[in-house]
């Protein structure tokens, strides 16, 4: 997402079939992700500026705090959160949940707007 200009709901749709299809041959049921994008203000303000959210995650959860470290005023910071909850083969073990966070700054732009047709 960072390398891109704008982005759109089919771009994120493909980003969610990548996601999937890493999986494999896992299930990907239980994969969670949440796409953000924070922008921070003149005054250092940070705010999400858009969101795309799939799978078994909380689509409402806040920004990772680290994106304010990251960002500047009048840029951004694109944030991805995965989560897969994992179910060994054998009962030996418990479940374990894996869960990910990776930021970066746009490449090409400052802000990357989502430019969805209505």
């Amino acid at each position: 997402v960072a390398q891109e200009t704008t982005i759109d709901g089919l771009r994120l749709d493909d980003i969610a079939t990548a996601i999937r299809t890493i999986l494999e041959p896992f299930p990907s049921g239980s994969v969670g992700f949440n796409l953000l994008s924070v922008v921070m203000d003149a005054d250092g303000n940070t705010a999400v500026d858009w969101r795309y959210t799939g799978g078994l995650i909380d689509g409402e959860m806040a920004a990772p705090a680290a994106t304010a470290n990251l960002a500047e005023p009048g840029g951004s910071v694109i944030a991805a959160v995965v989560s897969y909850q994992h179910a060994p083969l054998f009962g030996l073990f418990s479940p374990m949940r894996f869960s990910e966070v990776a930021l970066s700054k746009p490449r090409r732009v400052s802000v990357i707007p989502r430019i969805d047709d209505d």
